[in-house]
């Protein structure tokens, strides 16, 4: 049989083609791995950049006078005639020890707002900032004669902004390592009165009282221990004379004695905004007490660090100076950020230093938040009020859906609200829509930084609205940690996700969960809706930082509209 010339041709391609196949496979082979590598080394690269420190150099603040005002408020404390035998009053506006988020500040919110006396506070919208363990006052005071003693607190009950005390009007409140008891939770009353505290037998010698958060928008000014027995009217509590127990350091509180009395207890407390914007004063209080036996005198310098916002002022005067014979003092600082810091948490760093030694005294970090932009689209009316049935529970969170809930990325482009399939809802009777309402100065958060959609849209209810920012990512995140609170109900989506689900109307600092979601190296939406049915109407939305996840590789920041994509 003779080959023919094509068949000879098909054959040698045949050759030619499996001879091709080791070498296409090899390079195949090569290029895998030489991406491999490079793929690796990328990883590495960026797994070191998130395990290094995110700021290699500190940004020392400026302080500067504050033109004149006054930036020192010294306490001097009044002298009040008529003790009564065997009762000791304790000032509440200077604690030994204080932990956040309680804090000492002008009470300017009563109904003789001149008068702004100094208290222990714990502001409206604190629970939802509560960590376990925190929230704590602690006072001493002397017991000459044991036996049953009672306190009596001077407490002022604020309204929470809506109109509702029953639920501002209570402190916990103990002795010594002794359980607390609920202070208060009784009334509604609205001006400064005394309310009966826990009772407890006490031997003589130096004790401890205790002041813990229970609910927010409540103050405390005052507190009177007398013996159980004594008929003590709220006119003769007022002339109870101060007690001053002296040269403490080295004693144990006893429901925390891990760390005594130091000779000089120094506390930095946040007592003005915690959001970075238009509206919101950025304030330090600075408590210095001195506890030393001897008649030393101690004076520290105030310093602020702030690497992720080089070139913050600091308005005030930085000197702590205390002795034996003026053992208080305190210090207002006001904070100016720059203009330009990102749309971030900004963790500040104030260390006091010994201007003799210059060894380090105190160490606080306090953590400000510049908000994102937010864009707004709402409100629209509830007209089946069915949130109003996810609140008595007879209803459930697919009640509440629309059209668009279910293509959030088109929410995050910022569509029209006739592309959005929203043009038939009905909006709220005396509110106008307007297409995407933009917020960008933080003016529509609270002091605590959550958003506060009435700042937005005013009072409405029943009704539903969307919220949408844009965050971006330093690298790409298989998983990344955020918190979401809302109030009433919620729902959170990123990158076109659903992340997060509260179906129930609770308060905010009841209804918080922790989620994760991946991210994009670079800009991700982030889209919210949120139901109101009745009172607050807001949310929150953190950025969690783990001590493994707040790393220079991992860094997440809120872009500003300009740089939102289209």
């Amino acid at each position: 049989m003779v080959e023919s010339p094509h068949t000879r041709s098909s054959a040698k391609r045949r050759i030619a083609f499996v001879s091709l196949v080791p070498l296409l496979l090899g390079l195949l082979a090569v290029v895998g791995l030489l991406y491999s590598r490079a793929n690796d080394k990328a990883f590495l690269r960026e797994r070191r950049e998130a395990q290094s420190p995110e700021f290699t150099e500190k940004a020392p603040a400026t302080f500067r006078s504050p033109g004149g005002t006054a930036s020192a408020s010294t306490s001097m404390e009044p002298q009040v005639e008529g003790m009564h035998p065997g009762a000791r009053a304790i000032d509440m506006a200077w604690p030994i020890r204080v932990t956040w988020p309680l804090d000492i500040g002008p009470d300017a919110s009563g109904s003789n707002q001149g008068e702004a006396r100094i208290c222990l506070r714990a502001r409206q919208g604190v629970n939802e900032l509560q960590n376990p363990g925190e929230g704590k006052a602690y006072y001493p005071f002397t017991v000459e004669t044991p036996g049953e003693y009672r306190s009596w607190c001077r407490v002022r009950w604020v309204n929470d902004g809506v109109g509702h005390i029953k639920c501002n009007n209570s402190w916990f409140a103990g002795f010594d390592a002794l359980p607390a008891a609920v202070v208060g939770n009784e009334t509604d009353d609205r001006d400064w009165f005394w309310e009966k505290g826990p009772t407890a037998h006490l031997e003589a010698g130096v004790h401890w009282f205790r002041v813990e958060l229970r609910e927010d928008g409540t103050r405390m000014d005052r507190a009177v221990i007398a013996a159980a027995a004594a008929e003590l009217t709220p006119e003769r509590l007022e002339t109870v004379a101060l007690d001053r127990p002296l040269g403490l350091a080295g004693v144990r509180i006893p429901h925390t004695p891990d760390t005594p009395v130091q000779p000089v207890e120094i506390m930095a407390l946040t007592t003005g905004s915690l959001a970075v914007g238009a509206g919101h004063r950025n304030q330090v209080t600075f408590l210095a007490s001195y506890h030393a036996s001897d008649g030393a005198t101690f004076s520290g310098r105030i310093e602020a660090d702030c690497p992720s916002a080089p070139g913050l002022v600091i308005e005030g005067d930085p000197v702590l100076a205390c002795s034996r014979a003026n053992p208080r003092t305190r210090r207002v600082l006001t904070l100016r950020f720059p203009a330009d810091a990102l749309r971030r948490a900004h963790r500040v760093t104030f260390t006091v230093r010994d201007t003799d030694t210059q060894e380090s005294i105190s160490r606080t970090e306090l953590r400000f938040v510049k908000p994102y932009a937010w864009a707004f689209l709402g409100p629209f009316a509830d007209t089946v009020r069915a949130s109003k049935r996810v609140y008595r529970y007879t209803g459930t969170i697919d009640r509440l859906r629309q059209a668009c809930d279910g293509t959030p990325m088109r929410l995050a482009k910022r569509l029209p609200v006739a592309k959005l399939g929203l043009g038939d809802v009905p909006v709220v009777r005396g509110i106008p829509l307007t297409e995407w309402r933009i917020v960008d100065d933080g003016s529509c958060t609270d002091w605590t930084g959550a958003v506060d959609a009435a700042k937005v849209f005013g009072t409405a209810a029943p009704a539903f609205a969307y919220a949408v920012t844009w965050i971006h990512a330093e690298t790409a995140l298989n998983h990344r940690s955020f918190t979401f609170q809302a109030d009433d109900s919620g729902w959170l989506w990123a990158n076109g996700h659903t992340v997060a689900q509260l179906p129930l109307d609770l308060p905010r600092e009841a209804h918080r969960i922790w989620t994760s979601a991946p991210l994009r190296k670079g800009p991700n939406p982030v889209v919210i809706k949120l139901t109101q049915n009745q009172r607050f109407w807001g949310f929150r939305f953190d950025v969690v930082d783990w001590h493994w996840q707040g790393r220079r590789g991992d860094v997440i920041t809120g872009l500003d509209i300009a740089e939102w994509p289209k």
